[in-house]
């Protein structure tokens, strides 16, 4: 029998022995709560490493918590969050960004092959739309992961209008410049496997 690896959701199979042990060992005893547990601050730890400077970290239980979250740190709830048509975030999070956003509205753009390009990203938000109280304004863009869409997708445009650019099917927000302040890349998988 050949072993299948699945992709299509970090929560398709069980998980694997050496996880269950180390969740048991976690589970041992009593701890503080809301990130002052051992546990939280090593991984606050080791991730400040990898990204070369502190970092906040606050693990939740799944993807699309992960997903709608970043969106909605970044995303006020008057502000649009613009998507490919077939993102994951548009077709598998059952409104999970708008709810956690607080009403923040989902921009649905085409593209070949899930790919935006600078002239889709134009066409979604046409000339006067920004600065128009009767629109949702342009705050985020999330793009899926090519393991995903099988393309990558580039939002230089973006960073350039001074939108914050969130890749997709991120697990990690890295803040780099101060909050609310464009040109932030908000992902990176971390390590786990894509949903």
């Amino acid at each position: 029998m050949t072993d299948v690896i699945n992709l299509a959701s970090d929560n398709v199979a069980g998980a694997a022995p050496e996880i269950l042990a180390a969740i048991a060992r976690a589970a041992d005893g009593r701890v503080p709560s809301y990130g002052a547990d051992a546990a939280t601050k090593g991984l606050e730890t080791r991730l400040s490493e990898v990204f070369e400077r502190r970092v906040a970290v606050f693990p939740v239980p799944t993807g699309t918590a992960a997903n709608a979250l970043a969106l909605a740190t970044f995303t006020p709830p008057y502000g649009a969050v613009l998507c490919h048509r077939e993102a994951h975030v548009a077709v598998d999070e059952c409104n999970a960004p708008e709810f956690f956003s607080h009403g923040a509205k989902l921009i649905l753009a085409a593209g070949d092959h899930g790919k935006l390009t600078p002239a889709t990203v134009d066409a979604a938000f046409p000339e006067g739309w920004r600065g128009d109280v009767h629109r949702s304004q342009p705050a985020t863009l999330t793009l899926s992961q090519a393991i995903a869409i099988a393309e990558h997708q580039t939002g230089g445009k973006a960073y350039d209008a001074g939108v914050i650019v969130d890749h997709g099917k991120s697990r990690v927000v890295v803040e780099t410049n101060g909050p609310t302040q464009s040109g932030q890349v908000v992902g990176g998988h971390a390590g786990g496997v894509p949903d």
